[in-house]
């Protein structure tokens, strides 16, 4: 989903990206670690700004048989999370 004002405020203005609200047990996203409130800036190095930039980078990813590289922010700090 699109960052909310509150957080964006708390992130920084400058923050670009989608903000996680859910992540569904079991699914690649849960066993790859993604959680709610991780922002995800980029897919496969392309910044995200949109929830279909990721779900685009997701589907060329399967395509390929590979995983989805995902630059997510979580309490400050940058970390690259591959989702298979």
């Amino acid at each position: 989903m699109p960052i909310p004002e509150p957080a964006r405020k708390q992130l920084g203005a400058d923050t670009t990206g989608l903000m996680v609200g859910d992540v569904e047990p079991g699914s690649p996203a849960a066993e790859s670690g993604i959680r709610p409130g991780d922002v995800i800036t980029s897919a496969n190095n392309r910044e995200v700004h949109q929830p279909s930039d990721v779900a685009e980078a997701w589907t060329n990813a399967r395509r390929e048989n590979r995983p989805v590289l995902l630059r997510v922010k979580r309490d400050g700090q940058s970390l690259f999370i591959a989702v298979s």
